[in-house]
C-alpha cells in the first residue's frame, strides 16, 4: 500500500465536494448546503408582503370580507369560519367512533359465543 494514499485518505481536512468524508458522513465541520432556493425566495417574497401591508390594509380587507360574507358570499363565509373557529372538523366523529366501538365489541363478543 503506498503510503501517500493512506496518508490523504485520513485526511479529514481535504475537502469532497459534497462534505461527506469516505464513510459517506458528513465531516466535521461542515456547514451544510446553501437549503431550498425556492423555501428562500418565499421568505423573502412573505417579508416583502409582511413590510407592505399595514394594520389599516388588514382592516379593510378583513371588512370587506365580512361584508361579501353578509351578503351570501359562502367562499368568504367559510373563510370566517374558519379563521375565526378553527377549521371544520365533522360534527358526527364521536358518533362515527361510538358506533365503531360498538361493533367491535359485538364482533367480539360473537367470537366467543362460538367456542
Amino acid at each position: 500500500m503506498n503510503n501517500s494514499d493512506s496518508t490523504n485518505a485520513g485526511n479529514s481536512t481535504q475537502p469532497s465536494l459534497n462534505g461527506r468524508g469516505p464513510d459517506g458522513k458528513f465531516r466535521k465541520g461542515w456547514r451544510g448546503g446553501s437549503g431550498n432556493p425556492m423555501s428562500a425566495k418565499c421568505n423573502r417574497l412573505r417579508v416583502t408582503l409582511l413590510n407592505t401591508v399595514t394594520i389599516r390594509d388588514m382592516r379593510a380587507l378583513i371588512a370587506k370580507l365580512v361584508e361579501l360574507g353578509k351578503a351570501g358570499d359562502v367562499s368568504a363565509i367559510r373563510e370566517i369560519l374558519s379563521r375565526c373557529l378553527g377549521p371544520v372538523v365533522a360534527t358526527d366523529l364521536l358518533e362515527r367512533i361510538e358506533s365503531l366501538e360498538s361493533r367491535l365489541i359485538a364482533k367480539s363478543s360473537h367470537g366467543h359465543d362460538e367456542q
